[in-house]
């Protein structure tokens, strides 16, 4: 997962890595759309989408 993230960034900017991007934001969205795609709200019957989490 690390190398396909690698990957994407360098086709944003060659030296991504020297850029301080804020790339933390980016891990707490994709956190917030894993979650979304186990399902956590217990109130509504979820089936979680495994291949997508």
């Amino acid at each position: 997962m690390l190398r396909m993230q690698h990957s994407m960034n360098s086709r944003v900017h060659d030296h991504w890595v020297e850029q301080n991007f804020a790339w933390y934001r980016a891990a707490w969205i994709e956190c917030g759309e894993l979650i979304e795609h186990y399902g956590y709200k217990w109130w509504k019957k979820q089936a979680p989408d495994m291949e997508q989490v």
